[in-house]
């Protein structure tokens, strides 16, 4: 007799079960995208002890006939495809038919359902695969599913999942993504018979309000743009307001939650040095695109997709990003209290024109030198200089109130514009080193230096072949000033090594930032009044003058309304 055998359907359905239902958060997903692909406006979802207990998802959708029900628990049954051609045009959220059979393979599985146009509807029930007779009931509108000991037959898969409350947690995010996807649709969660969460099918703001709480949403700024037949819609944060974590950024793409390295790059890279530290922006955005220019069907849960052209949608998202930053407020401190602060005051004003063109200042001469005169398209402005605070900060009076200039931030900016700029040229300075340094690699650094050896000499490293496995440094870019050129070239030799894709892009970033930061002005420096006039025309000829390149702002003005609150004239 062989060896190969054929396995029991009851232990296949148990493998393919596991993987599209990782734990109860995947159960929730796919009765959720079932939901509103039977197009339900209504939908009530109850959890017991993080879902291992019981889920309950009631929705108010088109239902299911006593014919389809015993059906749709079977595997690859769906309403959603008929020929190979719609797999490649797919416009709903489900379309494999895996998902009930999925779950009743590892659970007591009851499904209620009623076609609005039925007098009644039906009940069946399925314990561990294994279906019981479809029993007539009277129930309302839409489908109930009651998904009751999940993985009770499947004691190992039972045995991986965290503890409650982190499952909980991930039901409440999958909710919320659904919720944001789909403003016009009513959602409310439970949790052991408490309301946790519940929104209205109302407007998108009032959504994310009553999810993420008014504060949040004030600081939020609306995206809007278009490329190709790719639009770009939704929300980002103020970088002033972005977290510690990830946690508040959603994805979507045709309404479906995704995760996409190419989507999450451009947002990051859209947003360069305006973050401070470790802070991550909200973002909540929605990438509409002919389903022909995507693939869904790429991973088991369908929580990556790919796209034909990655670079389309990396420029998509970053331009997007990009406008809407150059469009809106993204100054920090209390200068941004005022709603309509950019359209008061044209010195901090962006449009579609560079900020360098749209701005001309010119420096009045004679008694009038500490005066900088800045000239916009709508009026001109004036800049009083009055001083500097502990040789630190610049104060400059305006029309609207004050501002403050943190000089060694404002210095720093300029260099790094700079040094970027002399890099995006390619017109790299080097230096010569007046020692050649050798360096020594293993076989497979000599072979990576090998083939990288041209590239490396465009970033203004000079390398000889010294011998068997040994290399001599004669030149590094005069923009990484002067650091210990052994152990950069290693760490660079090292991350080529791993295969970073951003490497070159990401030390170069690096090396600019501390460049700058190392050759600004420090705190306490002394400066002329020239060169204070000088500094500040230069910060606002700037691009983006407004923060330097670690996230820190370079100023923050403050209104004749923000002085009066301090000072408690207003309230």
């Amino acid at each position: 007799m062989g060896e190969i055998k054929e396995l029991d359907l009851s232990l296949i359905n148990k493998i393919a079960a596991g993987e599209v239902i990782e734990r109860p958060a995947s159960v929730v997903k796919e009765l959720i995208e079932n939901s509103l692909d039977a197009g339900a406006k209504k939908i009530e979802v109850h959890i017991e002890e993080g879902g291992i207990k019981s889920i309950t998802v009631q929705d108010n959708g088109s239902g299911m006939s006593r014919e389809d029900l015993p059906i749709s628990v079977k595997r690859h049954t769906t309403s959603k495809i008929n020929t190979i051609d719609d797999l490649y045009n797919i416009k709903t959220l489900g379309f494999r038919g895996e998902a009930l059979s999925s779950i009743a393979a590892v659970s007591f599985l009851t499904i209620t359902s009623k076609r609005n146009d039925a007098p009644i509807g039906h009940q069946i029930h399925i314990e561990n695969g294994q279906m019981e007779n479809i029993l007539p009931v009277m129930c309302k509108d839409g489908t109930r599913i009651e998904v009751r000991q999940l993985f009770n037959n499947v004691p190992v898969r039972k045995k991986y999942l965290r503890g409650t409350e982190t499952e909980w947690r991930r039901i409440q995010k999958i909710i919320i993504a659904y919720s944001l996807a789909n403003t016009n649709v009513s959602f409310s969660l439970f949790n052991n018979g408490k309301e946790e969460l519940t929104t209205q099918n109302d407007n998108e703001m009032n959504t994310i309000a009553s999810l993420f709480g008014h504060e949040i949403a004030k600081q939020l700024i609306s995206v809007g743009y278009e490329n190709k037949g790719i639009n770009l819609t939704g929300y980002i944060s103020k970088p002033t307001y972005a977290r510690k974590t990830k946690s508040h950024q959603y994805l979507f793409v045709n309404g479906r939650n995704i995760q996409n390295y190419t989507i999450t790059k451009a947002i990051y890279k859209a947003h360069d040095t305006l973050l401070f530290g470790d802070k991550h922006p909200i973002a909540i955005l929605n990438i509409s695109i002919s389903p022909k220019e995507i693939d869904v069907n790429i991973h088991p849960t369908k929580a990556e997709i790919k796209f034909i052209d990655e670079q389309e949608i990396f420029r998509t998202v970053y331009n997007g990003i990009k406008k809407t930053l150059y469009e809106n407020d993204i100054l920090h401190g209390a200068y941004m209290q005022e709603k309509n602060y950019f359209e008061k005051n044209p010195f901090y004003e962006f449009g579609s024109i560079k900020f360098q063109k749209a701005l001309k200042q010119t420096i009045l001469e004679g008694e009038t030198k500490d005066e900088v005169l800045f000239s916009s398209r709508k009026t001109d402005r004036k800049f009083k200089i009055l001083g500097r605070v502990h040789g630190t900060y610049i104060i400059a009076e305006t029309d609207e109130g004050i501002l403050l200039v943190d000089q060694h931030a404002a210095h720093e900016k300029i260099l790094y514009e700079k040094f970027k700029k002399e890099l995006e040229n390619k017109d790299i300075k080097k230096q010569d080193l007046l020692k050649p340094v050798i360096i020594e690699a293993t076989k497979e650094q000599e072979d990576l230096i090998l083939q990288s050896i041209n590239l490396l000499s465009e970033l203004g490293f000079n390398l000889e072949q010294f011998g068997p496995r040994t290399f001599r440094l004669t030149t590094l870019p005069s923009v990484f000033g002067r650091t210990q050129p052994k152990e950069m070239l290693y760490n660079l030799i090292d991350e080529l090594e791993e295969g970073e894709a951003e490497t070159l892009e990401k030390i170069k970033q690096e090396r600019i930032i501390m460049r700058s930061c190392k050759s600004a002005i420090k705190a306490h420096d002394n400066l002329e009044m020239d060169e204070v006039i000088t500094l500040l025309n230069e910060l606002q000829s700037l691009e983006q003058p407004f923060t330097c390149p670690h996230g820190r702002p370079t100023m923050i003005h403050y209104s004749i309304y923000d002085l009066e609150k301090l000072f408690m004239r207003k309230v």
